[in-house]
């Protein structure tokens, strides 16, 4: 596509993204973020962030995936979004960071009725 002239979207990158997390490639993911972050026509979601976290997970590379943590967090709106707030207690959880799980829990349960 570059070859060619033609500009990759952010769904072209976030799809990028998504398989080098699932190979565990992580120059990919980096490379991808990088590149998502510094391109002023792209705006990154919580989403990018949740997708790098996990592929840095999956080979355990706990302090990449907390910063990417940190930048999902920052970008969950004032209202909340449920199933970002959902992928960030699980990576909390996943990283065995208690005090950051409780902490977003307390985030969490002021901004979205709890039914369990």
């Amino acid at each position: 596509m570059e070859e060619m002239g033609i500009f990759c979207d952010k769904f072209t990158l976030a799809i990028r993204l998504s398989a080098y997390a699932a190979a565990s490639n992580i120059v990919g993911i980096d490379n991808i973020v990088t590149r998502m972050e510094s391109d002023p026509r792209i705006i990154l979601d919580w989403n990018s962030y949740a997708v790098a976290a996990n592929g840095y997970l999956k080979v355990g590379l706990v302090d990449k995936t907390l910063v990417m943590m940190k930048k999902l967090e920052e970008l969950i709106d004032a209202k909340g979004s449920n199933v970002a707030f959902v992928n960030l207690l699980k990576l909390y959880a996943e990283t065995r960071q208690r005090d950051e799980l409780d902490r977003v829990w307390m985030l969490y349960k002021k901004k979205e009725k709890i039914y369990n």
